[in-house]
């Protein structure tokens, strides 16, 4: 799909440093660059995941590109970053991008810049990460996730079939409303996709606020049980 990773498994290696997560970055990476120091963030020691939608209706996508070039920075793919790479070859797609959907800062991007945009949006942004922990994984994806983590980490989708785990907001709904949702094959999965005001918890599903007047949640990995016992 537009060459886009299916999955990527990150091993246990980074014991001397954390791990933190952080939900749709949306192109406000100078107010995210502020909570990772309120964090104490190490950017020689720790590691950030995010949940896709690094670029759109923010201050500044273009410089939200510029994480990928880290090695302490993750994200898997979202909705924004694949309306990106379809608008390449289809002009009806980049005109609604451009208009309505978070992409007007496309136009002042030239030639040279958007082509290393996408290519590292295909090296480095897959369809979902899996984390390993010293306790166990972490998945990541955009918005919603499978039954079972296996699906994504292990099968082969076709690109209609990845659609919904990037696109559809369903599952986020019915966890607003109390539903129990649980991916087996991993201890947590993290999730963002929606603009929400505050983390929603179902299950061991996880979906982080971000871009939001009031910033963003970042949560260590280490939080994630005292987030879902609280919840």
């Amino acid at each position: 799909m537009c060459g886009l990773t299916q999955h990527k498994q990150i091993p246990l290696n980074n014991t001397s440093g954390k791990d933190y997560f952080v939900g749709p970055i949306q192109g406000d990476w100078m107010m995210l660059l502020d909570h990772l120091d309120d964090r104490g963030f190490r950017y020689d020691q720790d590691r950030l995941f995010s949940t896709g939608n690094i670029i759109g209706h923010g201050i500044d996508s273009f410089g939200a590109t510029k994480l990928l070039e880290f090695d302490w920075f993750y994200s898997v793919h979202g909705q924004q970053e694949f309306w990106l790479l379809v608008g390449e070859t289809d002009s009806d797609t980049r005109k609604e991008h451009i208009t309505n959907q978070g992409g007007n800062w496309i136009k002042d991007a030239n030639y040279m810049q958007l082509d290393k945009i996408t290519k590292n949006i295909r090296q480095k942004m897959p369809l979902a990460i899996t984390i390993e922990q010293t306790w166990g994984q972490i998945g990541l994806v955009h918005s919603q996730a499978p039954s079972h983590w296996d699906l994504l980490s292990k099968s082969y989708l076709t690109k209609q079939s990845r659609l919904p785990f990037f696109t559809r907001n369903e599952e986020f709904y019915h966890a607003r409303r109390g539903s129990g949702l649980v991916t087996s094959g991993v201890d947590f999965v993290i999730l963002g996709h929606e603009q929400q005001d505050r983390v929603v918890r179902s299950g061991n599903r996880i979906w982080l606020n971000g871009h939001n007047k009031d910033g963003f949640t970042v949560l260590a990995a280490e939080e994630l049980v005292s987030v879902c016992a609280a919840a």
